[in-house]
């Protein structure tokens, strides 16, 4: 199921792509810390939001990507969550996902820094220069993210 749920968000249909994106936020929210949702799904969703799809599916992409990390409950994941996003963030073509990365960075540290306090710490400085590479990036939407 979750590899056709996959598979449809990158369908060329928006209809088809924004119900998985819907089903992703779903699941997301009930399954939050799948191992699937937060390396896979994640960079799937991120691409959506910064690729040229209609508006209804970059909307629907947005809502999937701030559930995944939103309602990740297992402490072991936020490291790869992270990560992954820092990733994305620097190396991503199109300056929406740029964006949408760094907005779900500090989504994430914002929602784990009652959790697990310490650990955010670190994560936040690893961050921090992951934010300063963007607010000298050439868009002014990644910028504002930043």
């Amino acid at each position: 199921i979750l590899e056709l749920i996959c598979a449809n968000m990158k369908d060329l249909r928006s209809l088809v792509a924004a119900e998985a994106c819907r089903c992703a936020e779903a699941c997301g929210e009930k399954l939050g810390s799948s191992e699937i949702l937060c390396e896979v799904w994640l960079e799937v969703v991120i691409g959506l939001c910064g690729g040229s799809a209609p508006r209804v599916v970059t909307n629907a992409a947005d809502a999937a990507a701030r559930a995944i990390v939103e309602h990740c409950t297992d402490t072991s994941k936020y490291y790869n969550i992270i990560s992954k996003l820092k990733s994305i963030a620097a190396k991503a073509r199109a300056a929406p996902a740029r964006s949408a990365a760094l907005r779900l960075i500090a989504l994430g540290l914002k929602r784990w820094k009652n959790i697990t306090p310490t650990n955010c710490e670190s994560m936040a400085k690893e961050a921090g220069q992951c934010f300063i590479d963007r607010a000298r990036d050439a868009d002014a939407e990644a910028r504002s993210a930043a």
